[in-house]
């Protein structure tokens, strides 16, 4: 899922298929994959951005666990 919203700009949300989704908000573009498109661990998804809120380049990341947002260190051993 790809589009605009809540002072993110442009952002792609990855349903993991297993309770988890991950949201890359601030990117240069929607993501040029069409929606429902599968993805591989390290392929590029887009590009990092300074589109909605921000002063700066970089990509926002958000982890939901069953639509609930959680602490993303506890998924990547921050």
């Amino acid at each position: 899922q790809g589009g605009k919203g809540r002072g993110w700009g442009n952002y792609i949300k990855i349903d993991h298929g297993n309770g988890y989704q991950s949201l890359y908000a601030h990117m240069q573009g929607p993501g040029y994959l069409p929606v429902g498109s599968t993805v591989s661990k390290g392929q590029n998804i887009g590009y990092v951005g300074m589109t909605g809120a921000t002063t700066y380049p970089h990509v926002h990341l958000e982890i939901y666990r069953n639509g609930a947002k959680i602490n993303a260190c506890s998924v990547l051993g921050c």
